[in-house]
């Protein structure tokens, strides 16, 4: 039935129905040629994007039978027409406009509206985004800068990373790329070991003049290794090198100029190990000097993710109070667009592990978290 339903739809609407929020423009097209509003979760739950036992009512079935039967074409046809012959020429001109440097906090700024754009039309990035992996300006202000850490197991963008990889050649890049997937196969609990990480880790030495973002996930990808292997006292030697580089790192930085990215993916890394102490301690190092880094062009969202781990480790550690206090404070529409289905499910998780919760709202954070987990694939927790 559901089935049946989505196909029905796809053909109406003009368009594949991938992913659960793009039932919200879906609701909007009905709307337009019925004026009769069905919502968006409604159409998620009979199209299958979200687990529901019941039935849809009378009303509703009539309504999407009207709409599928109706000859009026579909808005959606008008806008794929505007896309291709409009945003996607404009988006490749736009990156390739020189900029004042690759520290261009405006140009920045920009490139993340596009790549809003971009990661809430999936057909739009799967046309433009070969483009975007062989251009120098996007590889860094479209990849580098802002990575889709809620796409990392979808296949179109496993794909582009290896053509990103495969333009860029020099070993950080390429290390870049194979660390992220790592990433969106852990997350999505696929086999993650048989990719190439170790192979573009390249030695300690050459390493030391990598980015702490790369230094962090090179630790954090042999912690995990460690961690299938059961081997406790190497994780924890892994730990301690971690700190180590982070007390390495900070003593030779421009204060001026620190971002703790080094800090915010051992944080990260080692709440997916479920290594929850040691993950809070990099949470309270990222939280202690974040704000030196007044330089630095960062996007506040990681802000906001860091409160999120903290969330997530103080439940798992028996911190309520620091719990609490941060359940009332934080705000996931804070979070770094790029990741906020990612960190929406850590939030949610520990939401419905307390009692507070009144059924209708347990209900509504259920369905939420169902259906991120269904739009990342990410069901590591």
């Amino acid at each position: 039935m559901t089935n049946n339903w989505k196909a029905k739809l796809e053909k109406r609407w003009g368009q594949p129905l991938q992913f659960g929020f793009q039932c919200e423009a879906l609701s909007e097209d009905i709307f337009r040629v019925l004026k009769v509003k069905i919502s968006p979760q409604t159409l998620r739950r009979i199209c299958g994007f979200v687990q529901y036992d019941g039935k849809a009512s009378n009303n509703t079935i009539l309504s999407l039978s009207q709409y599928i039967s109706s000859s009026k074409p579909a808005a959606s046809n008008a806008t794929n027409d505007l896309e291709r012959n409009f945003i996607i020429p404009f988006i490749q001109d736009f990156f390739q406009i020189p900029h004042a440097s690759y520290e261009d906090f405006n140009y920045q700024n920009a490139c993340a509206k596009i790549a809003i754009r971009l990661f809430d039309k999936p057909q739009l990035l799967q046309e433009i985004g070969y483009f975007l992996a062989k251009n120098d300006a996007a590889q860094i202000y479209f990849f580098e800068r802002h990575p889709y850490f809620d796409g990392l197991a979808h296949p179109l963008y496993y794909d582009l990373l290896n053509v990103y990889a495969q333009e860029k050649k020099d070993a950080q890049s390429q290390f870049f790329a194979v660390a992220l997937q790592c990433w969106g196969r852990k997350l999505s609990q696929q086999k993650w070991k048989d990719l190439p990480w170790k192979n573009r880790m390249q030695t300690e030495a050459h390493r030391k003049a990598w980015h702490p973002f790369l230094k962090a996930r090179a630790i954090v990808l042999q912690i995990w290794e460690a961690q299938e292997n059961k081997q406790k006292e190497e994780i924890q030697s892994l730990i301690n090198w971690a700190k180590e580089e982070h007390l390495m790192l900070f003593s030779k930085a421009n204060k001026q100029d620190y971002f703790p990215y080094f800090e915010y993916i051992l944080a990260e890394g080692l709440l997916i190990a479920k290594e929850y102490e040691a993950s809070q301690y990099f949470v309270s190092l990222y939280l202690k000097y974040y704000q030196l880094g007044k330089n630095a062009p960062i996007e506040p969202g990681y802000h906001e993710a860091i409160r999120v781990m903290q969330y997530f480790n103080a439940h798992q550690l028996e911190q309520f109070d620091l719990r609490d206090e941060l359940a009332n404070s934080i705000v996931i529409e804070k979070v770094i667009f790029t990741g906020q289905r990612y960190f929406r499910i850590l939030y949610n998780t520990i939401q419905l592990q307390r009692s507070f919760l009144h059924k209708k709202r347990r209900q509504q954070i259920t369905e939420q978290l169902e259906e991120d987990k269904k739009f990342t694939g990410y069901n590591f927790i």
